[in-house]
């Protein structure tokens, strides 16, 4: 997925739907936050913070998906910079 500097999501792809629960439609335009809760937001704050400021960063945690299930995410965090850094680009692997 990618997000904006101001954490709104500008592209998913269908894993992405898939690991969510939502579609395309419903992450796209939102926040962070608004699409993966306020919980998991805070956790992840500070490596966001990180990456905004030009960093990688790679992380690992437990999470309950839409459906119940509890999974380990690996989730790796990358800076879109030409420059300033414009977002980032998010990819989770479970």
């Amino acid at each position: 997925s990618y997000w904006t500097r101001h954490g709104v999501c500008r592209f998913v792809n269908r894993a992405h739907c898939a690991w969510t629960g939502q579609g395309a439609s419903e992450a796209i335009g939102r926040t962070l936050a608004a699409v993966f809760g306020a919980e998991l937001h805070a956790r992840i704050t500070p490596h966001l913070e990180a990456v905004l400021a030009g960093e990688h960063r790679a992380l690992e945690f437990r999470e309950t998906r839409p459906d119940g299930s509890t999974v380990d995410t690996w989730l790796q965090l990358a800076p879109d910079q030409q420059g300033r850094v414009g977002g980032f680009i998010a990819l989770a692997t479970d």
